[in-house]
């Protein structure tokens, strides 16, 4: 079977949800599955090829050299050109939606991981909306063969929204990498990043794209609150992601309750950047409004820190009893479940096994093999 891979999403050299999701999972399968062939589906008019995954052989890029504007107009007016008649794809797996022209649409096998465009466009820019409008999401998940959803969350979603057959839908947990683990406090590099960074405090850490989303400003007050008691003078917050959409409200804040650079912008965290904050922070604190799935709690968890987070969409069905979990919408209840982590040294310690045994539930190769038997049907 000739199986080509969109892998469009691996754009970006930071990390984040959709690019781990395609990177990762491809990088198991291509490790589990011996049988059949793969090509990698890439369009890169402008980009750098040297920046894909080594992993990933030259010689199975299937390059249109098309500017994606154009591909994607053609593909949305005129459905050409037809990816699986001119590739001869057996099988069209996109790991997130994105358009693309198919003689035959029952080839394709799609990815959702979040749907949060649907009941809140308010977090996204004008752009963005149109973008998810021009997708067609409905008629891509109607036409599919088979839709894989990250949670259970995103699979029910998918059946109110776009009254989706419940059996054409696969949930599969994405893993969590394993290169996210606790290192001795001995560890050189560790120490290097410390020293290069200044970080000889405690801190609360907080890793997510700084957009509305992901609920900053609610963080930026919490944090605030937590700053008045005495026990918290010495803490910081250092919120480590890429700006986003809106974002410039958020660093507004962050300057108007800084006075004391109490709040730290990590910007342009690479992978052993994010290993080395995940060690080194107290806590972890994740009060987003909307995920499909959730990367940085159990990376967080993986790394042994414990976390709050939102009780809200996905998250608790991601974390189980295995987090703090909070209003996102109630800044006062983020506060007091910081200062309780915080305050509370069992709780800790409690929070931070329970993490560990959670995170170990997602896994690739457990992904990789599940979305195999549903890319051969054989589920």
């Amino acid at each position: 079977m000739k199986i080509v891979i969109d892998i469009r999403t691996l754009q970006s050299n930071f990390p984040s949800g959709i690019p781990e999701y395609t990177k990762n999972l491809t990088k198991q399968i291509l490790k589990t599955d011996k049988t059949n062939e793969y090509w990698f589906f890439i369009n890169n008019f402008y980009k750098n090829l040297n920046d894909l995954p080594d992993f990933i052989p030259s010689h199975r890029l299937i390059n249109f050299n098309i500017p994606n504007k154009i591909l994607n107009i053609s593909s949305k007016l005129f459905n050409f050109p037809q990816v699986d008649i001119l590739t001869k794809a057996d099988i069209f797996f996109s790991p997130h939606f994105n358009l693309v022209a198919l003689n035959d649409p029952s080839k394709h096998i799609i990815t959702i991981h979040d749907l949060s465009f649907i009941y809140f466009p308010e977090f996204f820019s004008f752009r963005k909306n149109v973008w998810h409008f021009f997708q067609g999401i409905k008629k891509q998940l109607k036409t599919a063969g088979k839709i894989i959803a990250v949670s259970n969350f995103t699979k029910q979603t998918i059946i109110d929204e776009y009254k989706i057959p419940e059996e054409k839908i696969k949930q599969i947990y994405p893993g969590v990498s394993e290169f996210y683990r606790p290192l001795p406090k001995t560890n050189e590099d560790l120490k290097k990043f410390q020293v290069k960074h200044k970080i000889n405090f405690p801190f609360i850490l907080n890793v997510a794209t700084i957009e509305p989303r992901k609920n900053h400003l609610g963080l930026i007050e919490a944090f605030r609150l937590l700053k008045t008691k005495k026990t918290f003078k010495d803490y910081r917050l250092i919120i480590a992601g890429n700006f986003g959409w809106n974002y410039k409200k958020i660093v507004q804040k962050i300057s108007q309750n800084n006075k004391n650079n109490d709040i730290i912008l990590f910007r342009g965290a690479n992978y052993d950047d994010l290993l080395f904050l995940y060690n080194l922070a107290t806590l972890f604190v994740y009060p987003s409004f909307f995920e499909g799935f959730g990367f940085p709690p159990l990376e967080a968890q993986r790394s042994g820190l414990p976390v709050v987070a939102s009780n809200r969409t996905s998250l608790p069905e991601i974390l189980n009893q295995s987090a703090i979990l909070i209003d996102p919408y109630k800044v006062y209840e983020l506060a007091s479940a910081m200062e309780f982590v915080l305050n509370h040294n069992q709780i800790k310690i409690k929070l931070i096994e329970d993490g560990k045994k959670n995170s170990l539930r997602f896994n690739w190769q457990t992904t990789a093999l599940h979305t195999l038997k549903t890319i051969q049907n054989n589920d």
